[in-house]
């Protein structure tokens, strides 16, 4: 089963967009579109980034380009800048790039008890690609099946019917913009499991 979570031990807590210069997304004018809504399941925690990946993951980097947030779900800081708006909202929709791979992982921290006086975290960063066709409507659910650590990917026809579209759930990757306190982790996620982030 690919791997989409790592635990980890902090005293606190940060995932910040701080000194980064803001990057949004768009679609060249001249490129096909699709239209795609991004929705999770659970109302908490707040703060629940979702990034956009182009070209392939390296080694346990989830790519050589730089992360672009398309939005941040359950929204409670002051970033303005992405498809929520600001708001604390649980979906957004948003038009893409159709007829190449579209990449995206959410990450989800989440306590799950006190060792050692320290909170004891698991983060789960649940990461797909699919390959949106133009003109299609699509959407992605996270936490579908009950599961935080789960995202799956549906098209949805002209009587807003949902249908499962074949999409790849890659493992966990590193991306250092958000994620720099549970970089070992991931790390050694790689180094147990490397077949997993064969592509």
């Amino acid at each position: 089963m690919i791997s989409s979570k790592v635990k980890y031990l902090p005293f606190s807590l940060f995932l910040s967009l701080s000194g980064c210069t803001v990057v949004t997304y768009s679609v060249p004018e001249t490129s096909p579109k699709a239209n795609l809504t991004i929705k999770t399941l659970y109302k908490e925690p707040g703060n629940l980034w979702v990034n956009y990946y182009e070209g392939d993951m390296v080694g346990y980097e989830c790519s050589s380009k730089r992360a672009i947030s398309l939005a941040n779900l359950n929204n409670i800081s002051l970033v303005s800048a992405f498809a929520d708006k600001g708001k604390h909202v649980q979906s957004v929709n948003l038009d893409i790039e159709a007829e190449k791979p579209f990449r995206i992982q959410m990450v989800y921290p989440f306590p799950t008890g006190i060792e050692g006086g320290n909170l004891k975290l698991e983060f789960c960063a649940p990461h797909v690609s699919f390959l949106p066709k133009s003109g299609m409507n699509y959407k992605i659910v996270h936490g579908f099946g009950g599961d935080v650590c789960n995202m799956e990917v549906f098209e949805i026809d002209q009587n807003n019917n949902d249908f499962p579209v074949q999409h790849k759930k890659l493992p966990i990757c590193y991306n250092p913009a958000f994620m720099q306190h549970i970089h070992d982790p991931i790390r050694q996620n790689y180094l147990d499991n490397p077949h997993f982030y064969e592509q």
